[in-house]
């Protein structure tokens, strides 16, 4: 698995303006620790295999709050997550 992509701001092709970004680590070949601001965050494989995210763990986040990458807010928050291959 690798780090895919960030984009500041709301994810549009003209963002808000204001400070954004992420920064990410890697803790284990399937595991990041994820931290931002106002910022979205993907995944993808560097194999590209087939993948999903198999867990966040910071709360618990439903499908929806995903399902495009992680989306950081103004909140501090530092998810750790969990890849998958299928």
């Amino acid at each position: 698995m690798r780090f895919h992509k960030m984009v500041a701001g709301d994810g549009s092709k003209t963002p808000i303006g204001g400070a954004a970004g992420a920064l990410i680590g890697r803790l284990s070949p399937n595991a990041f620790l994820v931290t931002g601001y106002r910022a979205r965050v993907g995944f993808d494989s560097a194999k590209a295999e087939r993948f999903m995210l198999a867990g966040i763990e910071d709360r618990l986040w439903n499908g929806d709050q995903v399902d495009h990458g992680l989306n950081l807010t103004t909140l501090p928050q530092a998810p750790k997550v969990k890849l998958a291959t299928y």
